[in-house]
């Protein structure tokens, strides 16, 4: 999988194609059941998501990377949203402090000796009774038989789903592990785009989230991306 990353390290949305707009986003309508009172994003690159989780709670977006900050703040306002300049491994936050905290498509450009750092504290940052939910692209889809693989350049470390959930379940008192898959309609459009023989421009100019499911199971071999939903 390739896309283009933003001087800054995030995703532009209104540059991307509609289907990785759509996996991305996701993981955000997953995340607004849990919703409430005070939410913590870490890693919002652009923003388009915090803005998405403000529309149920108050939020608070952080991201290492000034360009970032200052691009979602000008693009995305709303009350209660909020975007600071914060390291991932270094919360400036209280314990205890959010209902929910998501981090998505950021652990993998975690620098491995901070993973437990950052998932620790991600964990101190939860209240008693909240949620963390963490996202991740599962290597095991990506690697093709027979081909070789090339981690992405931006990435330090990448998981297999029992590797993720693994690290999760070291830091986390409880973890439940979800998988991305493509609705049925969204497969049959796949094989036929690689056959050959048809053109599927017109679905995939219209992809939207709901092109796309979330199912939790033991084997998660063949998902796109894995969801950690994470308790203390």
């Amino acid at each position: 999988m390739t896309f283009r990353i933003t001087e800054h390290g995030g995703i532009d949305p209104l540059t991307e194609s509609p289907r990785f707009v759509a996996k991305h986003l996701a993981a955000y309508d997953f995340a607004l059941p849990l919703a409430k009172g005070r939410v913590l994003e870490v890693g919002c690159g652009d923003g388009y998501g915090a803005s998405r989780l403000a529309a149920r709670a108050q939020v608070v977006a952080i991201d290492l990377f000034e360009g970032n900050v200052r691009a979602a703040a000008g693009r995305y306002r709303a009350e209660g949203l909020e975007f600071r300049r914060m390291d991932a491994t270094e919360l400036d936050f209280p314990a205890g402090s959010f209902d929910l905290v998501v981090s998505f498509q950021v652990i993998e450009h975690i620098p491995e000796g901070l993973l437990p750092r950052y998932l620790g504290q991600i964990r101190r940052v939860l209240k008693p009774e909240g949620r963390a939910c963490l996202t991740t692209l599962n290597v095991k889809k990506n690697r093709k038989p027979g081909r070789p693989y090339e981690k992405s350049p931006h990435h330090d470390k990448e998981f297999t789903p029992e590797e993720f959930g693994s690290i999760l379940g070291r830091h986390f008192g409880g973890v439940e592990l979800y998988g991305l898959y493509p609705t049925v309609r969204h497969a049959l459009a796949e094989r036929l785009k690689k056959s050959g023989l048809f053109s599927m421009k017109r679905f995939y100019a219209g992809i939207t989230t709901r092109d796309f499911r979330w199912r939790r199971g033991r084997n998660l071999d063949g998902c796109i991306d894995l969801m950690g939903v994470c308790w203390k």
